[in-house]
């Protein structure tokens, strides 16, 4: 991952190079597309970005179904829930 700077959001720090989110001193590591994922749209939080143009991106070439991106969304909800 690409990624060098950290994000911090809604009392939640994303560090895609330790690949961690952190709240309060406790780390969670969520699974690479997961983060890349949520790299990707903090990235392009300016614009509507679509499943489609995930796919593109994320999985570039890999056979996949909207349901990998449905998937990621549900893990970054339940991740920002948990950290």
């Amino acid at each position: 991952m690409a990624a060098t700077r950290v994000y911090r959001f809604a009392g939640l720090e994303l560090d895609p190079r330790q690949g961690c989110f952190r709240r309060e001193g406790r780390e969670q590591y969520p699974r690479s597309k997961v983060l890349q994922v949520l790299v990707y749209l903090l990235e392009h939080r300016d614009r509507l970005v679509t499943k489609e143009e995930l796919i593109d991106q994320i999985w570039k070439r890999t056979a996949v179904t909207e349901d990998a991106v449905f998937h990621c969304m549900t893990e970054i909800q339940i991740g920002r829930a948990n950290v």
